[in-house]
Formats: C-alpha cells, structure tokens, sequence
C-alpha cells in the first residue's frame, strides 16, 4: 500500500473542474457544395413547369428494363426513346415488345463482325458492349460503348443503312434483339416510313435538338424577300411536382431545463436535425429518381465504364 503523496490528486482535482464541452459532431455532414452553387429559383406554387420549344424530330434516349423472374423485358412506352418509333401508339409499342429475343454472351466475345451484322435492333439490357470500326492505319477506333437501356442496329432495321460496326462484348452481357420480320404490321411499317421521310424532308431544317428552325435572313445590300417563321412551343411541357422534407422532433423540457447550462439542448437538437435535412436535400437533387440530376443527364454526356 502507498503512502500518503506530495499533493492532490489529479483524479481529486477533477471533481473541482468544469470540463470544456463541444458541440456535438456530426459525422455525416458533407460540405454541400452543391446546395450553394445551384441557381435556386423562388417558385410561387407546388408545381414548376419548363416551357420548351417543340421537338419536330425526336432524339435519341435510353430504353428501360424491368426484371420479370430471371427474364428482362422492356418497357413498351420507352421504345419510344427509339426515333423510328416515336409515332407508334402504346398497342403497336406492346406488341413489338414482346417480340424481343434474349440472348447471353461471355465477355470478351466478338458478337458481330464489322459489316456483317444482322439488320436487328439490338437493347442491352445488362453488362456493356464496345462498337468498334477499322482505322485507317490498322487499328480500331472506338464508335462508342452501349451499356443498359442503349440500343444500335436501328438505322438497318427496314433497309440498308450504315456500314454495321463490329460488336464486342467487354463484360458478361445480356441483349435483347428484335427482327425486322417482327414488324410484320402493314400500319407499323407506314409509319415508320413515313417518319424517314419527314426526318429527310427536314434534314437542315431542324436544330441538333430537333427543334424546328427559325428561318432567318441576313442581309448587306439589296431588297430581298424576307422569310417568314414562328416558334412553336411544346403542347405537354414537363412539370415538376415540389415534395418536402419533414420530421417531428421530440425533446423532453426537463431534459432542456436541467442540462442547458453549457450549451443550449433544444438549439443543439434542432441544429442536428436541420443539418439531417440539409444533407437528405442534396441527396434527393442528386439522386431522386424523378428528377435527380444523375438521372436526368442526356445520353450525350454519359460515360459507361468499360467493363
């Protein structure tokens, strides 16, 4: 057994000392860059609208998938992402999905040679695929990667198109094709036609959007005649239907009564809690699947990984 020390303890002390408290730190807190760099506009109501001009050609986008068992089918109203059927109503886009034919492949395999690809519509409905031409100094250029929901072969599906690239499968890849014998509809095939002719009639005519061009004029010397024109504008434009982010929080007063003395329990729960809708905001503008910005990047600006 010790003796007797010198002086007081420190563990004694300690009972004669205020500890120095911090605030309580959250871990997950980020430093939401993006809720301070995004142009936030006030809106008056529930409901923001975007006003676009009107799409005379419609542009290329991506197929969805669903999963049915171990089978993936596609989503009839999203062929409509395919231009040729942009005009087809929701019974013809049924039928035509129905008649997709899935096959597998293991990476690594060539699906296709260049040129002597079938004239099919090709989705991928999982994994990614590299199409890829010869080069003028015998080696390959990259046209690009399709992974899930693109699709290729379309220019060829009624007549010849583009020389076929070669296709080749850089992960396990599952695709779902459709023959152009499946379009066995005299109606479904007039209107496709007829969409080729309008898209050749208004070759030059349309902007890189397919908006309808505005004819203009300029003019140095002289009188000619001036065009004539007029912006049409979308008849359903998009609206985007505001949701909230809310929450009860419980406090207990002769908790925020008692032990309010250093720092203020009732302003520190709710700092906590402000911080949670803070950081669940930005995830929702990132992420929410109705109108995240992930989800809403073009298909021009997405890079697919290569595997």
């Amino acid at each position: 057994m010790s003796g007797p020390g010198l002086s007081v303890s420190a563990t004694a002390a300690r009972n004669l000392a205020t500890a120095t408290v911090t605030s309580v730190q959250n871990a997950a807190n980020t430093p939401r860059w993006l809720l301070r760099l995004l142009p936030f506009v006030d809106v008056a109501g529930g409901v923001y609208r975007v006003n676009r001009r009107a799409v005379v050609l419609a542009r290329p986008g991506r197929v969805d998938l669903v999963t049915e068992s171990k089978d993936r089918a596609i989503r009839p109203a999203s062929l409509r992402a395919v231009p040729l059927f942009s005009r087809l109503g929701d019974a013809e886009l049924a039928k035509i999905a129905e008649r997709f034919t899935e096959s597998k492949h293991k990476a690594g395999k060539i699906i296709h040679e260049e040129g002597a690809g079938t004239r099919t519509l090709t989705v991928v409905a999982d994994g990614t695929v590299e199409l890829t031409f010869s080069g003028p100094y015998k080696g390959r250029l990259r046209q690009g990667l399709a992974t899930r929901g693109d699709y290729f072969g379309d220019g060829d599906l009624l007549g010849a198109g583009a020389p076929a690239p070669a296709v080749k499968a850089l992960s396990a890849v599952t695709l779902l094709t459709l023959d152009p014998d499946a379009l066995e509809s005299d109606e479904i095939r007039a209107k496709i036609a007829q969409y080729r002719d309008e898209q050749e009639r208004l070759k030059g005519h349309t902007s890189s959007h397919g908006e309808q061009g505005i004819e203009l004029l300029a003019v140095q010397t002289g009188e000619p005649r001036l065009p004539t024109t007029f912006v049409d504008y979308e008849s359903h434009p998009r609206e985007y239907h505001l949701s909230t982010i809310q929450t009860i929080l419980n406090t207990h007063t002769r908790v925020t009564d008692l032990y309010s003395n250093e720092i203020d329990q009732l302003r520190e729960q709710i700092r906590l809690t402000v911080d949670a809708v803070k950081e669940r905001e930005e995830w929702e503008l990132l992420n929410n699947s109705q109108f995240g910005l992930l989800g809403e990047v073009g298909p021009r600006q997405r890079i697919p990984t290569r595997g």
